[in-house]
This record gives structure tokens, C-alpha cells and sequence, in this order.
């Protein structure tokens, strides 16, 4: 949010206050007793919230910040090298769901993750399904492309997490998500 902020030219402490001292699974309680004026909000947390008109949803931070890698898997290099079939089957495992999603329409995704979200309807869950699908959040790509890790090198770096990132080519692992592809549907 600090860096979507940052690129349209407004500057935490001095343009806007953002507060860092509300626990992540306290922040709708906040906003919802009026300590603020605008949250962030996951899904579907932020749609419940304006379906029970304690706010609306303005806009996504996701797609103001443009393509960042918000899940990525790491391990230990020694672990790579030595378990290459579980890196494998979990590249292909996670290539086939996200392109089961990428494939399917709103609402089969949102029958299949009904049981995840006990208190939702399948109607409400497409409706979000979708909007992630307009987004591209859930792209079936596994590489982590060199300008996705650059941005999130960003912000770490405007953050103040990082003074540097460690080199693209060495940080990342394409193999296993390459050969994922290529195994799908053989």
C-alpha cells in the first residue's frame, strides 16, 4: 500500500497517515469502529464488508502496484539439489490448479472453494472469483519474471526491509516451473 501510495505522489507521514500499529487480522475492526478512513482487506473479507455497508471496496492495491510476485515458494539450495522429484510434483501440482482455475469459469471455481469459505454463498465467491480473474491474479505462469521481482525489490527497498536484493539470476529457479508447463497434460 506504501508503495502505491509512493507512486502517486504521496508520502506516508506527510501526505496521509498510515498507521503500522493495527495487527493484519485486526484491521477491519478498526476501520469498522471509524480509527480509520480507508483499509486493506482480503477477500473475501472486503466484499462481506461492503455487502454489510460498513464500506466499499475503492479499488484494488494489487492492480494500482502493477504484477508482484505475492506468493513465492523458496527453498534451501541443498534441498533442490537434493530432492528434485518433490520440487517437481509440487510444480506440477500447483501449474495444474492454477491452470484448472485459469481454464474454468468463475463459478465452477467458486463451487470447488465453496467448503473453504463456510459462510459464503457460491454466488458471492464467483463474484470475487471473477474479479480476481480480471485482475490476472491467479495467472497460471510460475516463472517469477525478472520485472515482478524487480518491483517487489522495490518495495522491500522503499520500505526500508532491504538495501539491495540479491541478483535476479541467482535468486530464482525456473526449471521446475518450466518442465511444470511442459508435463501438463501429457
Amino acid at each position: 500500500m506504501e508503495y502505491v501510495l509512493k507512486q502517486n505522489n504521496l508520502t506516508p507521514g506527510v501526505d496521509i497517515d498510515v498507521r503500522t500499529d493495527v495487527q493484519f487480522d485486526m484491521m477491519a475492526g478498526a476501520f469498522a469502529s471509524g480509527e480509520a478512513d480507508y483499509t486493506t482487506l482480503f477477500e473475501p473479507l472486503a466484499s462481506t464488508f461492503e455487502l454489510q455497508g460498513n464500506g466499499y471496496v475503492v479499488e484494488s492495491v494489487g492492480r494500482l502496484a502493477g504484477y508482484i510476485p505475492y506468493t513465492c515458494y523458496s527453498s534451501l539450495k541443498s534441498y533442490i539439489e537434493k530432492n528434485p522429484e518433490i520440487i517437481q510434483g509440487f510444480s506440477n501440482a500447483l501449474y495444474e490448479a492454477m491452470s484448472w482455475v485459469d481454464e474454468h469459469d468463475a463459478m465452477e471455481v467458486a463451487e470447488v472453494i465453496l467448503p473453504q469459505f463456510a459462510d459464503s454463498d457460491v454466488e458471492f465467491l464467483a463474484k470475487i472469483v471473477q474479479t480476481y480473474k480480471d485482475l490476472d491474479a491467479w495467472n497460471p505462469d510460475l516463472v517469477l519474471g525478472e520485472d515482478g521481482y524487480n518491483r517487489l525489490i522495490d518495495i522491500m527497498k522503499l520500505a526500508g526491509e532491504i538495501e539491495e536484493g540479491a541478483p535476479y539470476e541467482v535468486i530464482q529457479t525456473p526449471d521446475f516451473a518450466i518442465k511444470a508447463k511442459e508435463n501438463y497434460k501429457k
